[in-house]
């Protein structure tokens, strides 16, 4: 009976999204259309180029104050606008970012930057959809700006079409090859589609050109062992944990597969690891309770399923509580 209701448990693999360089993408470098020149009498200008060289040097608010005053000076300055709605995003206001760069399309519709930048406030704020249509116009005005599909592509991914996410990280790739995460994240989707093998292979590119990608082994692991690679998995795992000591879930994993193959005592070595990272998961004293007693420590499994229970409790979990403390009557009625 116990070890049925571990194979459910081990069946709990999680896929880690590893996004982790978005921010690279979800703002471009500030680009003023307009040339500086000392030669330029316009003074309005002088201010535009001010908060240019502000937002460049990390004071914001400055540069905020110097694009305000330039288009207090030239109300239909479209530059001013989308650097403002810019920096406004990059200081948390995003609502005031999107109406400086409603503004900025206004004055300027055929700005790509524009509703690139719109589409990642919109995202922010959690209008998916409103963010899909301005990335969509951003690609209709710059068909070959790689970040917009990236964008887009996670959006879409957010919102369960894995196909679409696909095909917009696909042609991000196309555009920029030389890119990890939009590997890694293709293969999570790939992944979520039942494609394993496609998977592997977008993992395998993304540690090609990222060698130290934990989360990309990490989930080359996951892949590998839903196809019953178990010591593939367990490797990449291994590499996993090597690159990012305090991995907990590749420890977790990793005893999955340990146990899988009848290493009950590397499992049990794992799962206390990933008791130390994660002292309040239930699942990892179950799991480890399990191994336990399948090397005969009856009262090893016992602490461990009893602790189990109460966090199953804790967490709400009442199936999983009552099955905890259903192992623990069969067990002590052998002792």
């Amino acid at each position: 009976m116990i070890l049925r209701f571990l194979l459910l448990i081990f069946s709990a693999l999680t896929i880690s999204l590893g996004i982790e360089s978005l921010s690279s993408y979800a703002e471009p470098i500030i680009q003023p259309s307009t040339q500086i020149s000392p030669k330029l009498a316009q003074v309005y200008v002088d201010y535009f180029g001010r908060g240019v060289q502000k937002k460049l040097w990390g004071d914001n608010k400055g540069a905020v104050a110097d694009f305000t005053e330039a288009i207090r000076l030239k109300p239909d300055y479209a530059d001013a606008y989308y650097n403002r709605g810019f920096v406004k995003g990059t200081l948390g206001d995003n609502k005031g970012a999107i109406a400086d760069i409603n503004e900025s399309i206004r004055l300027k519709p055929d700005d790509a930057n524009a509703y690139y930048i719109r589409g990642v406030v919109k995202g922010k704020l959690g209008d998916k959809y409103g963010a899909i249509a301005d990335y969509t116009e951003s690609i209709r005005l710059k068909p070959d700006y790689a970040s917009t599909y990236y964008n887009r592509g996670i959006i879409k991914g957010t919102l369960g079409d894995n196909k679409g996410a696909i095909a917009d990280w696909s042609e991000s790739i196309r555009l920029k090859l030389d890119d990890a995460t939009v590997y890694s994240i293709r293969g999570v989707a790939k992944s979520d589609l039942g494609d394993k093998y496609g998977a592997i292979a977008d993992y395998t590119e993304a540690i090609r050109l990222k060698p130290d990608y934990a989360i990309a082994y990490y989930n080359r692991g996951i892949a590998k062992s839903t196809l019953g690679d178990n010591k593939g998995a367990i490797a990449d795992w291994s590499e996993a944990i090597r690159l990012k000591p305090d991995y907990a879930d590749a420890y977790y994993n990793r005893g999955i597969a340990k146990g899988t193959l009848g290493d009950y005592k590397g499992a049990i070595a794992d799962w206390s690891e990933a008791i130390r990272l994660k002292p309040d998961d239930a699942k990892i004293y179950y799991n480890r309770g399990v191994a336990k007693y399948a090397l005969g420590d009856k009262q090893g499994v016992l602490n461990d399923l009893r602790r189990a229970a109460q966090l199953f409790q804790r967490q709400g979990n009442t199936e999983q509580y009552q099955n905890a403390l259903k192992q623990i009557g069969a067990i002590e009625k052998l002792r």
